[in-house]
């Protein structure tokens, strides 16, 4: 594996995978500019914060075959504005209900820590040391 600017990564990538979180500095990450550097076969997928691509440029950029497509687990209105309807309506455009992370195993995960958090805070009101500690 090799490190690369964010600029060479844009132009060599097949996928974009977007996981981050929603800052200053990550608003706006995907935009008319970086779309334009993109390979026209490549994907970007977004399952972080909607606000990291620009929903605008996204689909102008799809609309004229300039990038392949997109998968979005994040809409920037949800359930959905004008914009968002017809990116979700785009024939390159796979979305899924901000539930990409649920599987059997993250679930049965989740709910383990929500009882140790749960069991934890019971602990602390009797002065017992928890368990686990968040």
């Amino acid at each position: 594996m090799e490190r690369v600017s964010f600029d060479k990564l844009l132009r060599v990538a097949d996928v974009v995978s977007l996981h981050a979180p929603l800052d200053a500095t990550t608003a706006g990450l995907i935009g008319k500019a970086e779309l334009a550097m993109m390979k026209s076969s490549a994907v970007v997928v977004n399952t972080a914060r909607a606000a990291l691509v620009d929903t605008a440029a996204l689909l102008t950029a799809l609309n004229r075959n300039e990038i392949a497509a997109a998968a979005l687990d994040v809409l920037g209105v949800e359930p959905g504005g004008e914009l968002e309807a017809r990116l979700l309506e785009h024939g390159s455009v796979l979305a899924t209900p901000h539930a990409g992370w649920y599987s059997e195993e993250s679930f049965v995960a989740l709910r383990r820590k929500w009882r140790a958090r749960r069991s934890g805070s019971s602990t602390a009101l009797r002065r017992v040391r928890p368990s686990t500690l968040l």
